[in-house]
């Protein structure tokens, strides 16, 4: 409701001069960066550690009056329960003129021109308001939609709009459109040398990704759907293909096709999801889509994503160095949602223009152990890189406006590893909003601890992200369980080592290949259905790592390209005689020191054998109804676990005899 003394302020800020440092709790131009003292990358505001904590608005403050005081609103609250800054939510088609007063332009204005057309009144007004509370405000910019005159006057712009393979178009832009892309620059710089000066102003916060999750739209919101086969993307694609293939007839000879030219090449589609149990069967044994045509597709996705990332991040970093640049990370560290989102983690080059990340986990309930591993290896993966990290937490509808433990428990798990919490409004979906005793209840509990950190663990798994981008097809109706059946037996082996009390670390294939001695040190390095290797992956584990090697599930089994090749196992696992693979599936096995009180049953994967004695390998589990064939074996500093291990999480008897047998793994008590 908009109160008379609203009005007035609102009425009186339209005479107000751009900026008044008049009674301002903050007065000053700041500068803020993250710096790593005792271990832990933490916020800096004028050379003095501040809390990373902060809420976010969901309202757009041009899109009326109410989501305009709404605003005003979370500043009060933020000043009332000692937030840090404020997330202000800035829409690039609601802030341009075009969109509140209706003005209509014959041409298309130059990328120099689109400042003029920013109606600065209502941002100008909070910068101000904010620092009379003594708040800071962060700029979270959507830049993927552009205003009114861009769709009246560009012409045949429905090409340039993320597509998915149905032809189906969202209200994206495509990655790397470059005369787009000019604009976007233009209005981010205007937004930044505006405000750099404010006393309120802390930092920038692009949106990137559908959903502000370093993603191309599909899951979990467009199910099934993959992007972008929009006009744009083709023609850069058959660009991108030109440039690896050079003539038509290799790329016929490697996509097994007979284009005429490059102009007739199109994305491949995704293949259907499986109804059928024996083919769902062979696909998770499999590494997934074969198809040389998919997997330059993926490639060039990766690139596409990457490069824009790159580009804009640079850019806003080299206009503006004095305050901090955040940007998001990929949801559950692109272990799920295979369409959208696990392509990749930040890579390093992103890595250098960002000084915060963050993802977007709601306030589930119950919080088990799964959802706090893969928080925790969030916060671990990127603090480790010297970046800050926060949590943005969303509300959940099951968790009432009077529960303030589960914010609480939030709020000092975040403190705990020595990263930040922010509050989202919500409103989107069926998304609530936190109440203010939650508001309250999370503030208070994070100002009421000091800030811990994480170290470097004992342990560390060994994930690709971008398996999971040929491990996609869906398995329909029961067999739904099983659809990226190894990327979840991976996650869930962090749940384990977390109710183990087994500290960890997650490192990529990427970090590995760009820095072979991020293996140094660690006591257990646990390869996980990273199914898809190369030679020089192999070097570098066996060369680098000083611990114990454990190859678990469907790992090093294909080339990059899907093709299978046991010798990348062989040289893995250091065996000279000949190793095959036996199809069995849906079968039991048991460690021989316990077949009564655990089997691991119904076990998918299959099983690659060799002559286990002549290799020096001392055999500790087998196959129920066959001893012959083992599923875990070592020797020396190398052991095999070719079942899964974290489907086996909900077992308890499972689960127990996978903790005991890690432990042993760290000790070295096991005699081989």
């Amino acid at each position: 409701m908009i109160t008379v003394a609203m009005l007035i302020i609102l009425v009186t800020s339209l005479f107000l001069p751009k900026i008044i440092i008049n009674n301002y709790k903050y007065s000053s131009p700041v500068i803020s960066l993250v710096k790593e003292v005792d271990g832990n990358p933490s916020l800096y505001i004028n050379g003095k550690k501040a809390p990373l904590l902060g809420l976010r608005t969901t309202s757009d403050p041009y899109e009326g009056e109410e989501k305009f005081f709404k605003v005003l609103r979370y500043i009060d609250l933020a000043a009332k329960y000692n937030y840090t800054f404020v997330e202000v939510t800035i829409n690039w088609f609601t802030i341009d003129r075009s969109f509140r007063e209706g003005i209509q332009i014959d041409r298309l204005p130059t990328p120099d021109e689109v400042k003029d057309m920013i109606d600065w009144s209502r941002l100008d007004f909070i910068f101000d308001y904010a620092a009379k509370k003594g708040v800071y405000i962060i700029v979270f910019f959507w830049y993927k939609l552009p205003p009114k005159w861009w769709f009246n006057i560009v012409k045949n712009y429905s090409a340039y709009l993320q597509t998915n393979q149905l032809g189906e178009k969202v209200l994206m832009m495509s990655f790397n459109n470059s005369l787009f892309l000019k604009y976007v620059k233009e209005v981010i710089k205007a937004i930044i040398e505006r405000y750099r000066d404010h006393p309120a102003y802390l930092g920038f916060n692009l949106q990137f990704g559908y959903t502000n999750e370093n993603n191309y739209p599909g899951e979990p919101q467009r199910k099934g759907e993959w992007f972008d086969y929009s006009e744009f993307a083709k023609r850069r694609f058959r660009t991108w293909l030109m440039r690896k293939y050079k003539s038509i007839d290799q790329l016929n000879k490697a996509w097994n096709t007979s284009y005429k030219n490059f102009d007739e090449v199109t994305p491949p589609m995704p293949l259907p999801p499986i109804s059928d149990v024996e083919e769902m069967i062979k696909w998770i044994n499999s590494p997934g889509d074969t198809r040389v045509s998919f997997y330059d597709w993926q490639m060039f996705r990766l690139e596409a994503k990457r490069s824009e990332r790159i580009e804009l991040f640079k850019f806003i970093k080299s206009i503006d160095p004095n305050h901090i640049v955040i940007g998001p990370a990929s949801i559950s560290l692109g272990l799920r949602y295979s369409n959208s989102l696990p392509i990749d983690f930040y890579d390093d080059e992103s890595l250098k223009y960002v000084d915060i990340v963050h993802f977007c986990p709601g306030v589930v309930k119950p919080w088990t152990s799964i959802h706090k591993a893969g928080e925790y290896a969030f916060i671990k993966y990127f603090e480790l890189k010297g970046k800050a990290v926060f949590i943005k937490w969303e509300g959940r509808r099951y968790i009432t406006p009077y529960e303030v433990k589960p914010l609480k428990e939030r709020a000092l798990f975040a403190k705990r590893y020595g990263a930040g919490g922010v509050l989202w409004e919500g409103g989107v979906r069926d998304y609530p909003e936190f109440s203010e005793d939650q508001i309250k209840a999370f503030a208070e509990a994070y100002l009421s601890m000091p800030e811990g950190h994480v170290e470097r663990a004992p342990v560390a798994i060994i994930v690709d992200p971008i398996m999971s981008v040929f491990d996609y097809r869906s398995g329909v109706g029961g067999l739904s369980k099983l659809s990226r059946l190894k990327m979840m037996d991976s996650a869930l082996i962090m749940a384990i080592l977390w109710d183990a009390r087994l500290d960890f670390d997650l490192i990529t294939v990427e970090d590995i290949i760009k820095n072979p001695e991020i293996l140094n040190g660690y006591k257990l390095v646990i390869i996980s259905n990273v199914f898809r290797v190369d030679d020089k992956f192999i070097d570098i584990v066996i060369k680098r790592t000083k611990g114990v090697i454990l190859v678990q599930g469907r790992a090093a089994l294909y080339d990059q390209l899907g093709k299978k090749n046991l010798t990348l196992l062989k040289r893995l696992l250091g065996i000279n005689g000949s190793i095959v693979e036996i199809n069995i599936s849906n079968y039991n096995w048991s460690f021989l020191d316990c077949k009564n009180s655990c089997t691991f049953k119904n076990e998918l994967y299959y099983v690659p054998i060799f002559n286990y004695s002549e290799e020096g390998y001392r055999i500790l589990a087998t196959v129920t109804s066959n001893q012959n064939i083992a599923v875990v074996g070592c020797k020396k500093n190398i052991c095999f676990w070719f079942g899964g291990m974290g489907v086996y999480y909900f077992d308890r008897n499972c689960k127990s005899k996978i903790i005991s047998f890690l432990k042993n793994l760290l000790q070295q008590t096991i005699s081989w």
